[in-house]
């Protein structure tokens, strides 16, 4: 598969790190203790290891947080909740795309408001890689490296499977690589003009089509693939710094 070459992310840039004792990072998710559990996880062996880490979750996860030794970013409150209950009872066809897309756009301005506050002073990034991708460009405008976590297989191409209705499918390797891409792509079009107002207003070039910055097109980012190996191998096709840290 061909990286793509307009990246603003070369994968030079994690040399550029300033050594220092103790990083500072931030921690930026959204979504239910499924999405936020393992930031906590990743956090506290940071912590363990003399850095310091802020997550940045919603109010009922600060007691959570907090007796994991890591700092605490409060987000608004957004009607998470009752969009997980929607999604869970929906069956996946036009209803389901319809309510994802009116969330998507309701949430990206917020997203991009409250992590530009939460990574204020963060050496380094973290994110949820399908559902917080405002991250990725508060990193570049911010000027400081990102770490994307993925827990679902069904956002990197790869020629050796897609993912469609909840199930991996082996076959056609041009076929698994396309399905993928034009998920992705698709998504990143929903918020595609208010994800550029952002880059206007902060003087960063057009984000052309949605694709650049879209979940799984990254490839010249750092990545944590946060599954078993027993439930998904790591295909051949990653990138080497896409590290597999699911047992």
């Amino acid at each position: 598969m061909t990286h793509p070459k307009a990246s603003p992310w070369p994968r030079e840039y994690l040399h550029s790190f300033q050594r220092k004792p103790s990083f500072r990072f931030a921690a930026l998710t959204w979504g239910s203790r499924g999405d936020v559990q393992p930031f906590v996880s990743l956090g506290a062996e940071l912590v363990r290891r003399g850095h310091r880490v802020v997550l940045a979750a919603r109010a009922p996860f600060r007691s959570f947080v907090e007796e994991h030794g890591l700092g605490f970013f409060e987000l608004e409150e957004d009607g998470t909740e009752e969009l997980m209950h929607s999604l869970a009872s929906s069956d996946g066809g036009p209803d389901g795309v319809k309510l994802f897309v009116t969330w998507q756009r309701r949430m990206v301005p917020s997203q991009f408001r409250q992590f530009w506050k939460a990574a204020e002073g963060a050496d380094v990034l973290l994110n949820n890689a399908a559902f917080t991708g405002p991250a990725l460009h508060v990193a570049e405008r911010r000027g400081v490296p990102i770490f994307q976590a993925f827990f679902d297989p069904g956002f990197i191409p790869t020629r050796r499977y897609c993912v469609s209705d909840n199930r991996i499918h082996e076959g056609n390797a041009l076929r698994n690589v396309a399905t993928t891409r034009l998920k992705n792509l698709a998504s990143g079009l929903f918020t595609w003009d208010l994800v550029n107002a952002w880059r206007r207003e902060h003087r960063l070039p057009i984000d052309l089509l949605g694709e650049t910055h879209r979940p799984g097109l990254l490839f010249r980012l750092p990545v944590l693939v946060a599954w078993s190996r027993e439930l998904v191998e790591r295909p051949d096709d990653w990138p080497e710094w896409f590290a597999q840290t699911g047992r």
